[in-house]
């Protein structure tokens, strides 16, 4: 055995792989890849990339709100809640108002840092995702 690969790091790096597979469980339920009504390759593909920026928005926007709140989200229920916020939120941004558009993202905020929060984020530390190392930015 490399000594400069212990086995137990492997074995850690490799069960890090999982974060992948709620990533397109979150792409599949909540970005509606797979339900695509064509079967125009060039559809297809089109619809895949738009399914893709939204789970990438979604995300951003999730982000960006822990980064305000400083609390720790689930990116899964932020996905998973979108009917609660999303569109409200894109048609804001479209929208000429200024006002209208800060309105909405106050109560995006207020809305996601209550009902995203992750469940346990202790336990993330012991068992979840920050067992290998991996460090939350928030307090």
């Amino acid at each position: 055995m490399n000594s400069l690969y212990p086995a137990q790091a492997i074995f850690k790096l490799y069960r890090l792989r999982w974060q992948i597979e709620p990533l397109f469980k979150e792409w599949k339920s909540y970005c509606s890849l797979g339900k695509f009504n064509t079967r125009k390759g060039t559809m297809v593909e089109g619809l895949i990339w738009a399914s893709l920026l939204a789970l990438m928005l979604k995300r951003r926007i999730g982000s960006s709100v822990s980064e305000l709140t400083q609390k720790e989200l689930s990116n899964f229920v932020v996905a998973k809640s979108t009917q609660g916020w999303f569109y409200d939120l894109m048609v804001s941004v479209l929208g000429e108002s200024k006002t209208k558009l800060r309105k909405v993202w106050n109560w995006t905020i207020k809305y996601l840092s209550g009902y995203a929060k992750r469940a346990n984020p202790d336990r993330d530390c012991k068992t979840g995702r920050f067992q290998y190392g991996i460090q939350s930015i928030y307090p």
